[in-house]
């Protein structure tokens, strides 16, 4: 009797068989779609984003679309003003706004998108990936925000940093949220050595800070015909 004659023809293995439920990094590769769709927080058939000051997501949209001083004193901008400053890599023909170019970017380097980026960006991109055993692997994540030096500081009351509070507001929005079967967001360097938040510069006339954050993906998932 071979392997074959044991193993159901309809299986994503045959002619092997798959025998350990080890991680094969599941959904892992919808994670940079789902994190700017959670972090520009737009409406669903049951979900209305609320226009609140004490929601991390709501003060980072804001911080992010208004240049103006005093951003958060100004309206939550609408899911059509949010997506105007997303670059959609599916979608590269898509011109940005056009006063506020692109804002939001699941890419270090996004192409064309490059020449098009806004006083004020976030860039999401993969760190490395660790497997910690044949179960658990743990991803790093990074979230680049950079300003112009204009606005780093007209912000609001107290608070002197622009890029600062959307860090704060991204690890706030982001640190122990289970992503939809994705995995699970720390911040932590016992996990992970490479979680920290540094201040950094373009050499040009954008300050502002890399956030790395890990995430944790367990298990795997068997493959379905």
């Amino acid at each position: 009797m071979t392997m074959s004659d044991t193993v159901d023809i309809n299986s994503a293995y045959y002619p092997y068989r798959r025998v350990f439920d080890y991680t094969n990094l599941p959904h892992s590769s919808e994670l940079f779609s789902k994190v700017v769709n959670y972090l520009l927080d737009l409406p669903d058939a049951v979900y209305t984003p609320k226009d609140d000051n004490l929601l991390p997501r709501c003060r980072l949209n804001k911080l992010l679309y208004w240049d103006a001083e005093d951003p958060l004193s100004q309206p939550l901008p609408t899911p059509e003003q949010k997506l105007s400053i997303a670059f959609d890599p599916q979608r590269p023909d898509r011109p940005p706004d056009p006063d506020k170019q692109y804002r939001i970017l699941p890419f270090v380097y996004p192409g064309q998108a490059v020449e098009y980026i806004g006083r004020t960006s976030l860039k999401i991109y993969p760190g490395y990936t660790k497997p910690t055993n044949s179960f658990r692997t743990d991803m790093c994540v990074n979230f680049e925000i950079l300003t112009n030096t204009a606005l780093e500081g007209n912000v609001y009351q107290n608070v002197l940093s622009r890029t600062y509070d959307m860090a704060v507001d991204i690890i706030s929005a982001m640190n122990g949220v289970d992503m939809g079967g994705v995995g699970t967001w720390y911040f932590d360097r016992r996990q992970n050595t490479s979680c920290t938040l540094e201040q950094i510069y373009d050499k040009s006339q954008n300050v502002g800070y890399l956030l790395t954050m890990g995430l944790t993906i367990m298990g795997g998932e068997e493959i379905q015909i």
